[in-house]
């Protein structure tokens, strides 16, 4: 999964000491979407809005919102709603 051209789930880790990257269960793209803490059914219902952040704007569809500046459309971004409801909304089925 993840390859060039596809869209793949990206969950951040937190910090891994030195020594406990074994037991650290970091994230990587082959984890299933499912075990994913945001990734739930009642979550994904199809009503549910998804963004992703774009470098420039020549393959964005849209602009990112931002909480915190509502209304700036100065970030471009990705309109990513269909995909993740259609991954998560079958999750715990």
């Amino acid at each position: 999964a993840g390859g060039k051209g596809e869209w793949a789930f990206l969950e951040p880790t937190p910090g891994i000491a030195e020594g406990q990257e074994d037991a650290a269960d970091a994230d990587d793209l082959d984890r299933d979407p499912c075990k994913r803490w945001f990734c739930q059914r009642d979550r994904f219902d199809g009503s549910t809005r998804t963004y992703a952040t774009r470098f420039d704007r020549v393959e964005a569809d849209a602009t990112y919102p931002m909480a915190w500046a509502v209304g700036d459309d100065g970030v471009p971004g990705l309109d990513r709603s269909d995909y993740y409801n259609e991954v998560c909304g079958k999750c715990g089925q």
